[in-house]
């Protein structure tokens, strides 16, 4: 997936050997969590995988000896480095919306589209986004009522299940 290079801290990012027809790219490893100055392309590899016998054979060596690993655990980046020291390995650019939902502002956004997008859900979000749609929002006060208010005219926000 395209990302913005400032980003690249957040991701595993690959090396691409070469970029083929149709967002087809050959790939020679992965970087994880680079610093942008340090961000092998401009891509990010959000997960899908589609792994061979080969790197599972990987997965299973480093769990044999998952105690002389850097932090004890088992990275599939490093097992896919391993595989592509020897075989090749692809990726497939993907475009359309991408929510990181390691990311507690996507992690909501992706929940609120997820929920728009439901046919018996989807009113209750279109309902409050109507709602919170104008200049001024805030959280409020809440009055006797127990409803919040918002904004400088103090617009009741109606209560949602």
């Amino acid at each position: 997936m395209p990302m913005n290079p400032a980003d690249s801290r957040r991701y595993g990012v690959p090396r691409v050997a070469e970029d083929l027809s149709g967002g087809l790219l050959r790939v020679t490893g992965l970087v994880e969590k680079p610093k942008p100055e340090d961000a092998p392309s401009g891509y990010a590899a959000i997960g899908g995988y589609v792994i061979t016998p080969d790197i599972v054979e990987e997965l299973r060596a480093q769990t044999e000896q998952w105690y002389t690993h850097r932090t004890g655990e088992i990275y599939l980046t490093d097992a896919i480095n391993v595989h592509a020291a020897a075989h090749p390995v692809y990726g497939q650019v993907i475009r359309g919306r991408w929510y990181d939902t390691g990311n507690p502002a996507d992690y909501l956004v992706a929940q609120f589209a997820s929920a728009l997008a439901h046919p018996d859900y989807g009113p209750v979000p279109r309902h409050l986004a109507q709602d919170l749609n104008y200049s001024g929002w805030s959280t409020g006060s809440q009055g006797d009522s127990g409803h919040r208010t918002a904004g400088s005219g103090h617009r009741r926000v109606r209560r949602y299940p």
